[in-house]
């Protein structure tokens, strides 16, 4: 994760999870819910 990390910073590479871990989604910057095929939550994190 903090080499996807260091890419995203250095070279501006977007990564893209589909995740139900909590230690994944606690580094992103964004962090987007969907239920049932529809958006729930659209989150940026606080750097």
């Amino acid at each position: 994760l903090e080499l996807m990390r260091q890419l995203n910073r250095d070279k501006g590479v977007t990564f893209l999870f589909s995740s139900h871990d909590s230690l994944v989604i606690s580094h992103a910057e964004r962090v987007v819910r969907l239920r049932d095929g529809r958006l729930e939550d659209d989150i940026r994190q606080a750097e």
